[in-house]
């Protein structure tokens, strides 16, 4: 398992963390659209048209790359899960 912080003063946004994730963990943008299932087109436009992620769908993709999507306070920390097929 990856693990790394992703903070805004960082200046790294999601797009830049998903292509991170990309690049650490070595699997290609056609694997992850094939795991979305959509179209390496639609990834690759992703980034060129700076589209927004949805939080479930960043999820599917860093669990797919090794990640956990996570979110954390001053006390406490919260995992983001994708869900499973049937949507629960």
């Amino acid at each position: 398992m990856f693990t790394f912080t992703l903070r805004y003063n960082e200046g790294m946004d999601v797009l830049d963390a998903i292509q991170k994730m990309l690049n650490e963990s070595g699997e290609s943008q056609n694997a992850l659209a094939e795991h979305l299932g959509r179209t390496r087109q639609s990834i690759s436009n992703m980034f060129r048209t700076k589209s927004d992620v949805r939080v479930d769908t960043l999820a599917r993709m860093a669990e797919f790359m090794g990640y956990k999507l996570i979110l954390k306070s001053k006390d406490d920390m919260i995992e983001i899960v994708p869900r499973n097929d049937d949507g629960k």
